[in-house]
């Protein structure tokens, strides 16, 4: 059974203190009281709660400098805290947010908002903790392997002073353990630095959502701000939705439950949809577009998986806008020997030869670091790699840096009159 979370409401008026309590009660949530800001740090003090209801407007000791004592503390720093104030002005909230804090609920609050915003928050503490825990675990299991690493590393040296005749096949066994170790480390760095990058990247769109409909409920917000707010949170919400895709996509990929289904399919209509499609983001950044149709129509419709075919293109055609500033972007497809070979070329950044062949794997970018300039989680070609193979084709990049990129992959060349 899963431990209840804990929220810690800190309000000078005892009223308030009930009516937020009963509200979280029924919602099988522990809660902690404070009337006080000297009240509410003591009590952190033996008890730590995953998030606090703070007050602004305090005798003594008001909101903000709970927020900052909060912060200063290494054991209280990392607790999320939530104004639940009746103050609105704009200074207010960038104070707390600068301050800290993760969310404003202003008062007299929508209390089915205010459950909302507190789950949200008590499901972000809980999915960083079980990082941490993970991250704790995957710690100890890789110090494990070294350490057995190790022992067998002098198990070996010890053999091979002891038995002269079998020295070269000891090198060679050796030679194994640490391609086998850093094989091993390659893949755990890469895991952590996925998972590191899916908290950042799911963070950025959420806190675009969650601060933004915050905007909203100010009372001087004029139309132009609130449309403006509305296409930042529709944008966030897209880019969320898309980061949830894509784990759905790795994740049935790597339980090996993806299948094929087959449709009919005419690719010159496939990329007559796409085009116009891309024709307005082509427009927006100032880029060229063009698509190429090789068959006639009647030789064009073939039998495959429609829906991969299509998402393999789409990947790969956003990832051409994502890295091209300038110039144009191309795709279209040619019939060769019994296949139909697509391509996706752009005039972007281009890709060193010595990432061709990492690119596809999972997990990879060609920036991993924390300044890269591009997002995304490094999925996007290991899941048109996937598909491709399914579908029975090949995936490969032709590419130099700042000579931009060349994506090919085939599928068989199925016309449905020969099917039938």
């Amino acid at each position: 059974m899963e431990n209840r979370q804990t929220v810690l409401i800190v309000d000078d008026i005892a009223d308030n203190l009930n009516i937020v309590a009963d509200l979280l009660i029924r919602e099988n949530i522990n809660v902690l009281l404070a009337q006080s800001g000297k009240e509410a740090l003591a009590t952190t003090t033996k008890l730590l709660p995953d998030l606090v209801l703070l007050d602004i407007m305090m005798p003594e000791m008001d909101g903000f400098e709970v927020c900052r004592q909060f912060g200063d503390n290494y054991q209280t720093k990392d607790i999320p805290v939530i104004f639940l104030t009746a103050i609105g002005e704009s200074e207010n909230i960038l104070k707390g947010f600068e301050l800290g804090a993760v969310d404003f609920i202003s008062k007299p609050f929508f209390e089915p908002e205010l459950i909302a915003r507190v789950k949200t928050h008590l499901t972000l503490t809980r999915m960083r903790k079980e990082k941490e825990e993970a991250n704790i675990i995957l710690e100890q299991k890789v110090n494990e392997r070294t350490a057995q690493l190790r022992t067998l590393n002098k198990e070996l040296n010890a053999e091979v002073k002891e038995r002269k005749l079998i020295a070269d096949e000891l090198k060679k066994n050796n030679k194994e353990l640490e391609k086998a170790k850093t094989k091993a480390e390659e893949s755990n760095r890469l895991k952590t630095a996925f998972l590191n990058n899916v908290s950042h990247e799911i963070r950025t769109p959420m806190n675009g959502i969650i601060g933004f409909t915050q905007f909203l409920s100010m009372p001087d917000l004029t139309d132009n701000q609130r449309d403006e707010y509305i296409e930042v949170i529709t944008t966030s919400t897209d880019k969320l939705l898309g980061i949830v895709d894509e784990i759905i996509y790795i994740s049935k990929i790597q339980a090996g439950v993806e299948k094929t289904k087959n449709n009919t399919v005419n690719v010159n209509d496939l990329l007559l949809e796409l085009g116009n499609y891309y024709k307005p983001v082509a427009e927006k950044k100032s880029l060229d577009i063009l698509w190429y149709s090789e068959l006639e129509n009647g030789l064009a419709t073939i039998n495959t998986d429609f829906a991969k075919l299509k998402q393999t293109l789409t990947i790969l055609i956003e990832n051409a806008f994502k890295f091209t500033q300038k110039g144009k972007i191309e795709f279209g497809y040619k019939k060769s020997d019994g296949f139909i070979e697509f391509f996706v070329k752009d005039t972007g950044i281009g890709i060193d030869s010595k990432m061709h062949h990492k690119i596809f794997q999972n997990f990879r970018q060609v920036e991993e670091t924390s300044t890269r300039d591009y997002g995304g989680l490094g999925l996007g070609l290991s899941i048109s790699k996937a598909y491709v193979e399914l579908l029975g084709g090949k995936i490969w990049i032709e590419s130099e840096i700042n000579k931009g990129a060349t994506f090919y992959f085939t599928i068989p060349y199925r016309p449905v009159d020969d099917i039938k």
